[in-house]
């Protein structure tokens, strides 16, 4: 019993700037599909009820997108959130690195311009920190159109 809690301890001590950066961007993006979700039909909130799971509102919300439902940012969406689920249910992971490869990968080719704007690529905490700016605006766009 002494080791789970050890291990525990040593896991809280670890104040892992990647960690916080996926999860509270997480937050902020499930917030910003919920609010999309909410502005498609005159009870969105039954829909936003309805699509109870990350994965559910990013598809009901890609489903409604119209031209826009093809763009590679929902991609980058689905391999943030797969990371944060990677994070959430695992202590550890051998998978984090190829994890943000494959998120390294989508938001260049998706923006090369943005991708071009992290000082430090390399850098996990500014991959993440910069796709998660990069699908905020994605998805504040979106939300006007959805809501003009």
């Amino acid at each position: 019993m002494s080791n789970e809690l050890d291990r525990y301890r040593t896991f809280l001590a670890d104040e892992d700037p990647l960690v916080i950066a996926v999860l509270k961007g997480h937050l902020v993006l499930e917030s910003l599909l919920e609010e999309i979700l909410g502005g498609l039909t005159d009870r969105g909130d039954l829909l936003t009820s309805a699509a109870n799971t990350f994965h559910r509102k990013r598809l009901v919300a890609q489903a409604h997108a119209g031209v826009r439902s093809d763009d590679d940012a929902w991609v980058l969406l689905q391999k943030i959130s797969t990371l944060r689920n990677e994070i959430a249910h695992n202590l550890e992971s051998a998978k984090l690195d190829t994890m943000l490869g494959e998120i390294s990968h989508t938001l260049e080719g998706r923006d090369p311009s943005a991708y071009q704007l992290i000082p430090d690529p390399h850098d996990r905490v500014q991959l993440i920190s910069h796709s998660v700016a990069f699908l905020i605006g994605f998805l504040q766009g979106y939300r006007r159109d959805t809501t003009a």
